[in-house]
C-alpha cells in the first residue's frame, strides 16, 4: 500500500519521533522514540521512501500532462494553422494597402513642400520689391 507523507515530527523534549501519512483508504502512523532500537532508522527509511514515491508521482503526472498537451496540440494544430494562414493573408493585404497609402502621403507631402517653397520665394520677392526706394 503506498504511503504519502502528511507530516513529520522530529524528536521533542522526550526524544519522541513520529511520522504520519495516508495510504489508499486508511491512515498510517509510525511512532517511535529516538532511544528505541531502530526507531529513528525506520523513520528515516519511511521519509526516504516517501520522497522517492513523491518523485515517481511527479514524473507520472508530468508524463500524463505532457501526453494530454501533445494530444491537444495534434488535434488543434491543423485548424489553428489554417486560421493563422487566413489571418496572415489578411494582414499582408492590409499592409500592402497601408504601404500604398503611405507612399501617396509621401508624394503629397513633397508636393506641398514644393508649393510652400515657391510661396516663400514669391513672398520674399514681393517684400524686396516693396522695400525698394521709388524713383525720384
Amino acid at each position: 500500500m503506498p504511503i504519502r507523507a502528511v507530516g513529520w515530527t522530529g524528536g521533542g523534549a522526550e526524544g519522541a519521533a513520529g511520522f504520519a501519512g495516508t495510504g489508499t483508504g486508511g491512515v498510517f502512523a509510525f511512532c517511535g522514540s529516538a532511544g528505541s532500537v531502530g526507531g529513528g532508522v525506520r523513520a528515516s527509511r519511511g521519509v526516504a521512501g516517501v520522497g522517492a514515491e513523491l518523485d515517481q508521482l511527479r514524473a507520472a503526472l508530468q508524463r500524463g500532462l505532457g501526453q494530454q498537451l501533445d494530444q491537444l496540440t495534434r488535434d488543434d494544430l491543423g485548424p489553428r494553422v489554417d486560421e493563422l494562414v487566413v489571418e496572415n493573408a489578411g494582414l499582408v493585404a492590409d499592409f500592402a494597402e497601408a504601404r500604398k497609402r503611405a507612399d501617396e502621403l509621401v508624394r503629397q507631402l513633397a508636393e506641398v513642400q514644393d508649393d510652400l517653397a515657391g510661396a516663400r520665394l514669391s513672398l520674399r520677392r514681393m517684400i524686396w520689391e516693396n522695400n525698394q526706394p521709388g524713383p525720384g
